[in-house]
Order: structure tokens, then sequence, then C-alpha cells
């Protein structure tokens, strides 16, 4: 994540990400860490899940917008 990113975001991911994660914080914009994390990638295989620009991230988003749009007409 940036270095710019809100502590309260920081803490969220990490309440959420628990043992399986570790937060690093680069670069001052989301491209400057797109393109750090390309890097570890890179460097180590690891597995890179965009925050917004992958089908299965888009489509989870649409389905949850669907659930919250049923939840809500059905009151």
């Amino acid at each position: 994540m940036p270095a710019t990113t809100p502590k309260l975001k920081i803490n969220s991911v990490r309440h959420h990400g628990g043992d399986w994660l570790n937060i690093v914080l680069t670069g001052t914009t989301f491209d400057d860490a797109v393109t750090e994390a390309r890097k570890f990638q890179e460097k180590t295989n690891a597995v890179f899940l965009h925050a917004f620009d992958n089908i299965n991230v888009i489509e989870g988003q649409g389905g949850l917008a669907a659930e919250i749009l049923e939840e809500w007409s059905s009151t």
C-alpha cells in the first residue's frame, strides 16, 4: 500500500488478514505501490491480485452489490 494509506485502512487490513499477510507501505501513490508489488511478484513468484482490475474481484464486488440491493429491496 502507499505510505500515505490511512491508519484506519492499514489496521482494518491487518485485522482481516491476520497472520496471512505482511503489510508493506511503499511510494506515495497507488501506482507506486502496484509497481513495487509487481517487482515483488516477479522476484518471489508470488500471486498478484489487483485491488480492482481483476475479473474475479469485479465479479465479487458485483455479487456483493446484488446482495445489498436484494436485502434493501426486501425491507
